[in-house]
């Protein structure tokens, strides 16, 4: 997947943040070790429904935004059509898997927000709505369609509340549907920004394809890691 490299900036990060995403996590969310909200085991995280966002939301969508920075902020890989191939799809992966569809959305929003407003988290230290129209333009696009849409498919999954394997598989299918979003609104720029035609713009993409749905994988064993240290980021799940 070819995304757009970032740089650290004053409100998002450094790249050292990725080393203390754990930690992060553990902040931001009361660590609650409950036998009857383990995965695979049937049970439930709170059943009570919230309104609106809480400051354990607000927290999670900043320091997901922020994680998305830390890995842009690392050096791309390789360089395919003049946009870096860079490590942050990882966690635009996760995002929708871990926090569902509303705050997945917001945060990777978040991270395009800041960025646009002129915050130089994007390629070469750069800023600001001239991002939009540049090769890796469709790709912030990408991101926040990838949270809302594949954020719901998440979610809808989880609220069964079905068997780790069974768990794993499908979010891997929600994660395929991440990639196939964020790859969409990157074609889509490409085409627009860059007058590349659909196939031009198709077959830059696919030699990267291969390693985004390695990515993938890895998202969903981070996903699960996550439940099972933090239940209570899970769904209210499905009664009866």
């Amino acid at each position: 997947m070819l995304v757009p490299k970032a740089a650290g900036g004053p409100l998002l990060s450094s790249p050292k943040g990725t080393s203390d995403m754990g930690k992060s996590l553990q902040v931001v969310i009361e660590h609650k070790t409950d036998p009857d909200s383990a995965l695979g085991s049937g049970a439930r995280a709170s059943d009570r429904p919230r309104k609106g966002f809480q400051p354990q939301d607000i927290a999670l969508i900043a320091v997901f935004a922020a994680m998305i920075a830390a890995l842009a902020a690392v050096p791309p890989i390789f360089m395919v059509g003049g946009v870096p191939f860079a490590l942050q799809m990882l966690v635009v992966i996760l995002i929708p898997l871990v926090l569902g569809s509303v705050r997945g959305g917001a945060a990777c929003g978040l991270y395009v927000l800041v960025g646009l407003l002129g915050v130089p988290v994007f390629g070469g230290q750069q800023g600001g709505p001239g991002a939009l129209l540049g090769a890796s333009g469709g790709y912030f696009i990408g991101f926040i369609l990838s949270g809302f849409i594949a954020g719901a498919l998440a979610t809808m999954v989880l609220r069964r509340r079905p068997r780790r394997p069974v768990m794993a598989a499908s979010l891997y299918g929600v994660a395929l549907d991440s990639v196939a979003l964020v790859y969409v609104g990157g074609v889509t720029g490409q085409m627009v920004n860059a007058s590349l035609s659909l196939h031009a713009a198709i077959v830059l993409n696919l030699p990267l394809l291969a390693l985004d749905l390695v990515k993938a994988a890895v998202a969903v064993m981070f996903a699960i890691g996550v439940f099972t240290a933090f239940p209570k980021l899970l769904p209210v799940r499905n009664r009866g």
